[in-house]
């Protein structure tokens, strides 16, 4: 057996070495005694836990989730807390925390023939009950929400059906601080991640323990944003389902660090465990972790009969929860450590802040945090105060329908706006032309003629805007303006190739002004920095965009596989978003020579700036979202560019200034409480080494003779990680402060 756990050998390639052992030069003269080999398995492992967990010693019946460890670390009323704990000032430490994901590896092969096999155990491990989840499935029924945010894969593929497969992976949930299955909450779906096999599991996972004297409960889910709205509906109409006594309206509903970044701006505050007062600083994405150690046995799992299946998951599933027992001391100690110092960290940064904020701002924002924290539980939109509450810059189509509406009004210069807005959109078609070319060193023919269609097309857009040009300043002679250099004129093949993707566009930034212009075209020049405003707003919109799908592609399709073929694919769309991102910083960098050119306002120019190649780095928070020190991380200017038509900065300023100061007080909290978290933690595991030391104490004194062995055995052992603990922790805190 721990052949499988460790090295996931199965059955029958254990036994194919047997054979080899016991004849090398002849191993298939051995007699076959695979069936016989593989039946004693399941039968030694299951007597092996009905021993391992005192069954054997008390007499009793295993009941749900009685063959499965837990975590020492998580507060368990009766097992792991003092006496006294109901008197604690801080009851909030008391909470508990869960995650929960989809784990689409862990497929079951459906068989050819009926299955006719026995199951030795349904529930009391960590697999739920096979029969009361049955009836659950066929009487519920998955509502079909509209999805109402990005990156829900999940919800996506919630129908979709694995050919020749009857489990399409398991629905899992652990707690959230250390990654303990929780026994009985492991469930098994027949179609994509749908709501009614985690609904299932987290009914499960929440009846598991004493959860009646809690404060709350957190409930982490990488699609809460859409799970949480329905969530009591679907429960109070099944009778399956349930709340944990007096927990229904005190649960947070969270989304884990790694996966809220790719999802709206609002499900940032909404949901992000940074946001939630008592969670610590955990990134609720454990699970993730568990998935790459679990999923080595994917391939033996598949083909196994599903009673066999559930077995071999309860038994991998326990060792890593043993394995994450045994090793938790070292994991807090070197955790509490580490937040001591973030928590300095985060306490300097914020009293920077909150040195420079005058008395009147720090009440009203705390008025406003406190009121959102306090309503949050029940209108999760609360916590939008989080984000700006100004408007972003207005895009070009926005100003263009404005300037067009007030020409339309004033009866003067009609038809002004569009001329400009057709010379911009040539510009920008000579530089896609430009990049098309530039893309394609060594053309095909089919590219060529590609080229050629586009250059078509813009001669005659050039056409069109030179015969406008002529109703709209009836007193310019066009061929008479001295134009500026053209911005496309570097790299070009030869004069006559590129002639059309060098031609001067006659807009007032391109041309050399002279008092002796009519003033009509002198004064046209006041539209389009308006207009040029508006490209550039537009230009940093788009260079946002693809620095976000840079970030999302380097996580979701690079940094998960090793795999050349998936890698590639995802290194491809690096290659197109950067050649995209390149367009659009020159076309921001040509509405920026404009604006300088047509001398616009000392305020209209410190709202841009020159975009370096520093400034277009991927966003370390959505690319690699664990990554130490991304929390300090700057980002470039145009990330909190904000020009909503007034030109008085100041309310932009204390905008960004009140949402710097509310989160980094959230920041700080959090490690404050991760430091409490953890010492008390400390404690828990102790107790609850204690508690089971105790607990085998009694299981030998009150067994025969033959058994107490056993008993003193495992009581000794479960002792030796007491004192382990207690010396591990005793090198952060002061020694003998636990009993």
């Amino acid at each position: 057996m721990l052949a499988y756990l460790e090295c996931h050998t199965t059955s029958y390639q254990y036994y194919q070495k047997l054979r080899r052992l016991t004849n090398p030069a002849f191993p298939d003269s051995v007699p076959n005694r695979y069936a016989e080999l593989h039946r004693v398995k399941r039968q030694w492992q299951n007597v092996k836990e009905i021993i391992e967990f005192g069954f054997a010693h008390n007499g009793k019946q295993p009941g749900e989730g009685d063959l499965a460890y837990f975590c020492a670390g998580c507060p368990q009323p009766g097992i792991n807390l003092p006496e006294d704990w109901k008197d604690d000032p801080e009851k909030w430490k008391y909470h508990r925390s869960y995650c929960g994901d989809g784990c689409f590896s862990q497929v079951h092969q459906e068989p050819l023939t009926e299955e006719n096999d026995i199951w030795l155990k349904s529930g009391e491990g960590f697999m739920t009950e096979k029969t009361r989840y049955a009836e659950h499935l066929a009487s519920a029924e998955e509502r079909k929400d509209p999805i109402t945010c990005h990156e829900h894969r999940a919800l996506k593929d919630r129908s979709k059906i694995h050919k020749g497969c009857d489990v399409t992976g398991i629905c899992s949930v652990a707690c959230m601080r250390h990654g303990a299955f929780v026994p009985t909450a492991q469930v098994d779906m027949q179609k994509g991640e749908r709501q009614i096999n985690m609904d299932y599991a987290t009914t499960k996972a929440w009846s598991y323990g004493d959860l009646t004297e809690a404060e709350f409960l957190i409930w982490g889910y990488d699609v809460n944003c859409q799970y949480q709205p329905h969530h009591k509906e679907r429960v109070e109409a099944s009778e399956y389902l349930a709340f944990p006594d007096g927990l229904e309206d005190k649960i947070y509903y969270a989304i884990g660090t790694w996966h809220v970044h790719g999802h709206k701006n609002e499900c940032y505050p909404r949901h992000a465990t940074s946001f939630i007062k008592g969670a610590g600083v955990k990134s609720a994405e454990i699970l993730e972790a568990r998935w790459s150690e679990l999923n080595h046995a994917a391939p033996s799992l598949r083909y196994m009969t599903l009673a066999h299946r559930a077995e071999m998951l309860d038994a991998l599933l326990n060792d890593m929860n043993w394995k994450t027992m045994v090793n938790l001391p070292g994991y807090i100690s070197k955790s509490y450590h580490k937040a001591h110092e973030e928590r300095e960290d985060a306490q300097e940064e914020f009293e920077k802040l909150d040195s420079t904020t005058s008395d009147e701002q720090r009440t009203k924002w705390a008025s406003q945090e406190a009121q959102a924290h306090a309503n949050r539980l029940h209108d999760v939109k609360a916590m939008d105060i989080y984000l700006s509450k100004l408007e972003g810059a207005p895009p070009r189509a926005k100003l263009e329908l404005k300037r067009m509406e007030q020409e339309q009004n004033a009866g003067n210069n009609v038809g002004l706006t569009a001329w400009i807005v057709e010379g911009i959109e040539i510009q920008q078609q000579q530089l896609r032309i430009q990049d098309e070319i530039a893309h394609n060193p060594n053309p095909t023919t089919v590219q060529d003629i590609k080229v050629a269609k586009m250059k078509e097309r813009l001669i005659k857009r050039f056409e069109n805007l030179m015969n406008t040009a002529e109703y709209q300043f009836p007193d310019v002679d066009f061929t008479e303006l001295v134009y500026r250099p053209s911005p496309w004129s570097k790299g070009k093949k030869s004069e006559s190739d590129d002639a059309v993707i060098t031609r001067h566009v006659p807009l007032p930034s391109q041309v050399y002004s002279s008092p002796l212009m009519p003033r009509a075209y002198r004064d046209a020049k006041d539209t389009e920095i308006i207009l040029r405003m508006g490209e550039a707003n537009d230009a940093l919109q788009a260079i946002r965009t693809e620095i976000g799908y840079k970030s999302y592609v380097y996580r979701a399709q690079i940094r998960p596989y090793k795999g050349k073929n998936r890698r590639t694919r995802g290194w491809d769309n690096i290659k197109r978003s950067d050649r995209e991102l390149k367009f659009h910083q020159k076309a921001y960098t040509n509405a920026l020579a404009a604006l300088r050119i047509l001398g616009a306002s000392a305020e209209v120019l410190a709202q841009y700036k020159d975009i370096t190649k520093e400034d277009l780095r991927t966003v370390t928070a959505v690319s690699e979202p664990n990554a130490r020190g991304q929390s300090k991380e700057k980002l470039a200017w145009f990330w909190s560019l904000d020009v909503a038509g007034d030109s008085d900065g100041s309310e932009h300023l204390e905008e960004l200034y009140r949402i710097s100061w509310l989160r980094a007080k959230s920041r700080k909290e959090r490690w404050e409480e991760e430091c409490v978290l953890l010492k008390s933690e400390m404690g828990w595991t102790i107790n609850y080494y204690k508690h089971k030391s105790t607990e085998w104490t009694q299981l030998a004194l009150g067994s025969e003779s033959y058994k107490q062995h056993l008993a003193f055995a495992q009581s000794e052992l479960w002792r030796f990680l007491h004192d382990r603990a207690k010396s591990e922790f005793d090198l952060y805190l002061r020694p003998g402060i636990f009993g």
